[in-house]
């Protein structure tokens, strides 16, 4: 049996996960969760268009490097200053990059619950935000 790709992915990057180490886990289940909320409100009913939502959930520096790595064939839209999304020419496969400030890291260090509603909390404005562009229902 071949595993199916989910429609929307979380990647970490590897100097996130150098200061977070239990991001692993927790972002096999926000992937879970949020292809489940996605799926809940219809993003997906139609089987020719299947959107491809890549989530990079990464540092400050990591942030401005992706940025830069955009290329003038892609429609970058900043949502603020820690939150990129990049449509691709089909508007189907869409990368959306976020970050952990520094900040949010100290907060996190101190007081480590704070981490998945942070998370979540970004994730569900990114989304939302796509969905508004692809005239899809919003996620709560």
């Amino acid at each position: 049996m071949i595993p199916t790709e989910l429609p929307l992915s979380i990647e970490v990057t590897s100097e996130l996960l150098a200061a977070q180490q239990t991001l692993t886990g927790l972002s096999n289940k926000l992937e879970a969760l949020f292809n489940f909320r996605t799926m809940t409100a219809g993003w997906y009913g139609d089987e020719d268009c299947i959107l491809r939502i890549r989530l990079s959930l990464e540092t400050q520096q990591t942030l401005t490097l992706a940025r830069a790595d955009v290329t003038e064939l892609q429609e970058l839209t900043e949502l603020s200053d820690d939150v990129f999304v990049v449509f691709d020419s089909n508007n189907l496969d869409i990368s959306a990059n976020i970050a952990l400030t520094d900040k949010e890291l100290v907060l996190i260090e101190q007081t480590a619950q704070l981490l998945q509603p942070l998370l979540d909390k970004k994730i569900v404005k990114t989304l939302n935000f796509i969905a508004e562009q692809q005239k899809l229902f919003p996620i709560d």
